[in-house]
């Protein structure tokens, strides 16, 4: 299953599109499986996805996640496994040392 932004966006798309003229090898004839059309949109970059805060899926661009919540740390860096249940992949997120704020 894919997120609900991502199935606006990719109908958008299909809805926007005309049978008239169609040179490329996507001809939309009836009903469109926009769960298939999903497979084919890459991963967000690590860019959008710091700017999303994490709050989105890197692969579906829902907001339905699992954060494992078991923080893993490794010296200047920490790890969390997080989960997403529409498209139902996992990722680990990665967190930085950058300095430190008193009390």
């Amino acid at each position: 299953m894919i997120s609900p932004k991502l199935k606006a966006l990719i109908q958008a798309v299909v809805d926007s599109t005309s049978n008239e003229g169609c040179s490329g090898d996507l001809v939309v004839a009836g009903q469109v499986e926009i769960d298939a059309l999903a497979a084919y949109v890459a991963p967000m970059s690590q860019k959008d996805f710091i700017n999303s805060a994490g709050q989105e899926c890197p692969f579906c661009r829902s907001d339905d996640l699992e954060f494992d919540g078991d923080v893993r740390l490794n010296m200047d860096k920490c790890y969390n496994d997080c989960r997403c249940f529409a498209c139902d992949k996992g990722w680990i997120e990665t967190y930085t040392l950058t300095g430190y704020e008193c009390e």
